[in-house]
């Protein structure tokens, strides 16, 4: 029989392997990749490389938009035989970047401006051969949108699965974006507050009142379309989680996680250890990623429905080449292939790819 001591010991010995070994990321794997070519270009300037917002093309490309000193839209190639992000440029006149939308031909970038939230327009860019031997990628110009409302902030877009309906969120109200051109038309008023979101084909957005508005293609605008659960809805939340269902899971500013139905309003999903929760994407087989915390976040699980709430899979790091630690992160989205992308919101900041470790299959009987 084990001594006190000894017990006492070997409990010691298990708390500081966990501390050890459980600090960084326990499932999955993580690779941080710098804004640029690596050993070939130039990173985009450390100060002007937060960022803030990502989509991913058609063609299962990852678009991206920086914030600092200035606003770089950027191009990340990380399937065949690619494996760069491509600093496209400057948005001129830009002193914020929000958010970004990727349409079936253009690539649409939200931007705060002296005169209000614009819209800079830019054509997506075609699949290369390889990245093997001799490319370029010609600067293309950025159409730079007259204010979709003078005098607002822009708070976000979204777009359906089709690619050919795209709804802005400003101040007042909400537009729908000529999915060519980026022209604005208002669908009704709401005093917006965050990004929107797309579920099934339907368009919904937070109001300063603590409902969702919605827009449906056919049965119009709704200015009060249902009410948010009890929680802190303040500061710009709700965070809506990166996916492509007809369900999206969704956090409060107290890390109360919910997942949300159409037709079955919100399922309670439990709550995350650090708060506030600030970038998040769904797996294909339903798991929830996120990251949680002030100073160096944590990343998280949610199961899938079922399972018990959200638990703790350590703080990013990437081992490849360079080594990099995570720090804080604004925004995810969901690649084609089951890959997640993170945007790292930190000076030097990388585009981090997460592969979700694969479950366990329950034995056949």
């Amino acid at each position: 029989m084990a001594t006190k001591h000894e017990s006492t010991r070997e409990e010691a010995t298990k708390l500081r392997q966990q501390i050890l070994h459980g600090t960084f990321i326990r499932e999955g794997l993580m690779v941080a990749f710098p804004l640029c070519f690596p050993g070939v270009t130039t990173m985009i300037p450390g100060d002007e490389s937060r960022v803030a917002a990502l989509d991913v093309s058609p063609s299962g490309f990852v678009y991206g938009l920086t914030r600092g000193h200035a606003c770089h839209l950027f191009l990340g190639m990380t399937h065949g035989a690619t494996g760069a992000v491509v600093d496209l440029g400057v948005v001129g006149g830009a002193v914020d970047a929000v958010d970004i939308c990727c349409g079936t031909n253009q690539v649409f970038s939200a931007v705060q401006t002296d005169r209000g939230g614009c819209i800079a327009v830019q054509p997506a860019r075609a699949w290369p051969f390889d990245l093997l031997q001799e490319w370029s990628f010609p600067p293309k110009p950025f159409t730079l949108l007259d204010p979709v409302v003078t005098g607002e902030q822009i708070f976000g877009l979204a777009r359906n699965p089709e690619r050919n309906l795209i709804v802005a969120a400003t101040e007042n109200g909400v537009h729908r974006l000529d999915p060519e051109t980026g022209a604005a038309e208002c669908l009704g008023e709401a005093r917006c507050s965050g990004r929107p979101v797309c579920l099934g084909g339907v368009f919904y957005g937070h109001t300063n009142d603590g409902v969702l508005w919605s827009w449906h293609p056919e049965e119009g605008f709704k200015p009060e379309a249902r009410r948010l659960p009890e929680g802190d809805w303040s500061h710009g939340f709700p965070v809506w989680a990166a996916g492509n269902g007809v369900e999206r899971c969704v956090a409060d500013a107290g890390g109360h996680l919910y997942r949300f139905r159409e037709n079955g309003g919100f399922l309670d999903l439990g709550k995350t250890d650090l708060t506030p929760v600030t970038a998040m994407a769904e797996s294909r087989d339903g798991r929830l990623f996120g990251c949680c915390g002030e100073g160096i976040q944590r990343f998280f699980c949610q199961g899938t429905q079922g399972s018990q709430g959200p638990y703790d899979i350590g703080c990013g790091i990437s081992l490849f080449q360079r080594r990099r630690y995570g720090f804080r992160f604004s925004c995810a989205a969901v690649g084609h292939d089951g890959r997640l992308f993170f945007g790292e919101d930190d000076d030097l900041g990388h585009l981090w790819i997460y592969m979700p470790a694969c479950p366990e299959r329950d034995p056949v009987a």
